[in-house]
């Protein structure tokens, strides 16, 4: 037997106490999430199916130390169930400028907090707020 085999018979217990918990694997871009949900069931079931066969448990296992495992992402998902969030409609809606705003507050407040002339910074604030205000008043029947 291989030390690998016998390894991996040890483990398989430990495997089982280990990972009792469904995982939840999310991928994301700037307006695309990606998520994967994966029972333990089905996690645990694709390690013993890999476990025996030492060339096969390399394809999905890269690393194991103790209860942590570092595994071939793709083999994960592949048996994990999918959903895919599209949230391309925020570049449309107010949340966008209601975002913009905040950075942009958010830059004049630590201006105004570290700069010597406050006056400038205090009015480029206002502004900023008047500006907001209107777009919201503009969009408050979208809004409600």
């Amino acid at each position: 037997m291989t030390p690998l085999l016998d390894f991996l018979k040890t483990q398989r217990m430990q495997l089982i106490r280990s990972h009792s918990a469904d995982f939840i694997i999310a991928i994301k871009n700037d307006f695309i999430m990606d998520l994967y949900f994966l029972r333990k069931e089905k996690f645990i079931n694709l390690l013993k199916e890999v476990v025996s066969k030492p060339d096969l448990f390399l394809t999905v296992v890269n690393r194991w130390e103790g209860n942590s495992i570092r595994v071939n992402r793709g083999k994960i998902l592949e048996i994990s169930d999918y959903v895919r969030l599209d949230f391309s409609f925020l570049r449309q809606s107010i949340l966008k400028d209601l975002d913009e705003f905040e950075v942009k507050i958010s830059q004049l407040l630590v201006s105004y907090i570290n700069e010597q002339n406050k006056e400038i910074y205090k009015q480029k604030i206002f502004q900023e707020l008047d500006t907001i205000i209107n777009l919201l008043d503009k969009n408050m029947e979208n809004l409600i």
